[in-house]
Order: structure tokens, then sequence, then C-alpha cells
């Protein structure tokens, strides 16, 4: 999945698109992501200094506005 950080967010010094995988998490598959759509990603350890940057994200939840 790739996600653009809200700009308050102190991952977006980082960088301004974040790349995750999906395939471990659970419930993902159920959920219908919509571009544009907001959505919470809770992730653990470092941000992969790549373009997208990367993270080992555990969870992803949508958000309602």
């Amino acid at each position: 999945m790739l996600v653009r950080p809200m700009e308050n967010q102190e991952i977006f010094k980082s960088s301004d698109m974040i790349s995750f995988s999906i395939e471990k998490l659970e419930n993902v598959v159920s959920q219908n992501y919509i571009i544009g759509q907001k959505v919470k990603v809770t992730y653990t350890g470092d941000v992969k200094e790549t373009y997208p940057a990367g993270v080992d994200a555990i969870s992803v939840e949508i958000v309602n506005n």
C-alpha cells in the first residue's frame, strides 16, 4: 500500500510517500480502500530511507473524516 502522510505528522519529515506491505495484516482483505481515503497506519521499527520511504506496518484502519 502507498500512503501520503499528513503534513503535521513527524514521519512527513522523512518522506512525502510511505509504502508498506499489507500481506500479513489481519482484516485488510475485507476492507474496501479507496484512493484519497484517510487511514491510520501503525508501524514498528525505523522508517526505511528509500523512496517512497518504507515501514513495517502492523495495522491499518480507515479513519472517518
